[in-house]
């Protein structure tokens, strides 16, 4: 996620902005922060998160959850995971964080 440009890319052979590619710049203009330090008591920002089971990338913030799927090379959807601050897999499903006591979790 380039927070300069407003933009979230891809790097593999060369430099893709993908949000360009995919029709999702209107949306990143307005919602990625030109915020150079995350902090997650002060969530503008978005952070991401990879689930390595799915090969799904979650971009959360304090609003809401964007999700990009590397298989599909889309964008999947919005989701209501606000406030997440980490992610981790562990036995076939993805685990998020966030501060509170309440859990968000992908089945396969």
């Amino acid at each position: 996620m380039d927070t300069h440009n407003r933009s979230i890319n891809v790097l593999s052979q060369d430099y893709t902005d993908i949000t360009e590619q995919l029709g999702m710049s209107s949306w990143a203009k307005r919602n990625i922060s030109d915020l150079l330090k995350y902090s997650p008591a002060i969530n503008d920002s978005y952070m991401g998160h990879y689930d390595q089971i799915r090969g799904d990338i979650y971009y959360s913030s304090s609003r809401n959850s964007l999700s990009f799927s590397e298989r599909l090379k889309q964008y999947e959807s919005f989701f209501s995971y606000e406030n997440v601050i980490g992610g981790t897999n562990y036995r076939n499903r993805y685990y998020m964080l966030a501060p509170s006591n309440e859990k968000t979790s992908t089945d396969l």
